[in-house]
């Protein structure tokens, strides 16, 4: 997904989201301090269309990161809808992404891998009687509706080559 087709705010959501997203385990990075740069502490969640409180998402993404050595996020589609006219301290980012969390166990020859496919729509507002966070932005998502689904990713399998054996292709 190209950044250059989004606004300011679509733009700030997907680096703060990469930040979360792609976070070592809480033990290994300061991963509260980055959920507070962008969570408003009185966000309204729904996750999975179940209200949820901010501290029980964020012990949900914990636990997603728990174990992993590495993550990767890839985004599928990202609205931004613009500020309603003479608006300018909010708008609506929409869209979808998927992580790839590499495990640090390993299944067959490569680490396990978990895919969590999610489908958001966040309100993003202004608010400056907060501090701005490391980029200088007073962005906050103040409203969250996320469905998320975790799958495993497949395996991939070599195909055996033994000398000596022709690979034939099946009969139609």
């Amino acid at each position: 997904m190209s950044d250059q087709t989004l606004g300011t705010t679509g733009r700030w959501l997907q680096s703060k989201f990469k930040n979360i997203y792609e976070s070592s385990s809480p033990e290994e990075s300061d991963f509260r301090t980055q959920v507070s740069f962008v969570f408003h502490k009185d966000v309204e969640i729904f996750h999975n269309h179940q209200k949820v409180t901010l501290g029980t998402f964020q012990d949900s993404l914990s636990q997603a990161n728990f174990a992993q050595s590495r993550a990767s996020i890839e985004w599928k589609e990202v609205f931004e809808v613009p500020p309603a006219e003479g608006e300018t301290e909010s708008s609506i980012v929409a869209g979808s992404f998927v992580v790839t969390r590499s495990m640090k166990f390993r299944i067959r020859a490569g680490p396990a891998q978990r895919l969590s496919h999610n489908i958001f729509s966040v309100k993003i507002e202004q608010d400056k009687s907060i501090p701005a966070d490391d980029e200088g932005s007073q962005f906050r998502i103040t409203h969250m509706f996320i469905t998320s689904v975790e799958k495993a990713a497949p395996i991939h399998m070599a195909q055996m080559h033994l000398p000596g054996i022709a690979k034939t292709d099946p009969e139609p």
